[in-house]
């Protein structure tokens, strides 16, 4: 069985170009809270392989970035132009999903699970790098899977 929960993941945090007498200018919010679920994506599937692992469950948990895909450009008025454009700058539908299929159903994953086990993939070809340094914190995603069992547990979820 090739099957393995696949997440989603990027992290960037891109600094504002709000002026400094709003107190926004720090970061721009709504990618910082993009940013902060997907950080919080590699946390979970971090600490979800650990445990899995302790249980000797042969399940493989994988967090990964599409790549920057182009899911907007029909939104504007010269939808032909805006493809020809972003077409030449960012992934299709059908290659950002590239590496999701990778992690759920590659031969390759199977056959190496320590090599792809909690890892997090990018890049065309499901290339496994290390996450930014935060993403890398393993006392972080222990805290996260505590505060999520913490959640859930009080609203009888579990």
């Amino acid at each position: 069985m090739l099957g393995s929960p696949v997440l989603h993941d990027t992290v960037s945090i891109q600094r504002s170009t709000k002026s400094r007498a709003d107190a926004s200018h720090i970061y721009d919010f709504s990618r910082l809270s993009i940013a902060m679920s997907k950080l919080a994506n590699i946390f979970w599937t971090s600490e979800l392989q650990k445990r899995l692992d302790d249980e000797n469950s042969s399940i493989i948990a994988i967090s990964l970035n599409p790549g920057t895909v182009n899911t907007f450009a029909d939104h504007f008025k010269y939808k032909a132009l805006a493809n020809i454009i972003l077409g030449t700058l960012l992934k299709t539908w059908d290659q950002g999903a590239y590496n999701s299929a990778f992690a759920a159903a590659s031969p390759l994953v199977r056959a190496s699970p320590e090599a792809y086990k909690g890892k997090y993939i990018e890049g065309d070809y499901g290339t496994v790098v290390l996450p930014s340094k935060v993403g890398q914190d393993r006392e972080m995603a222990a805290r996260l899977w505590a505060i999520t069992e913490e959640f859930v547990t009080d609203r009888g979820l579990r």
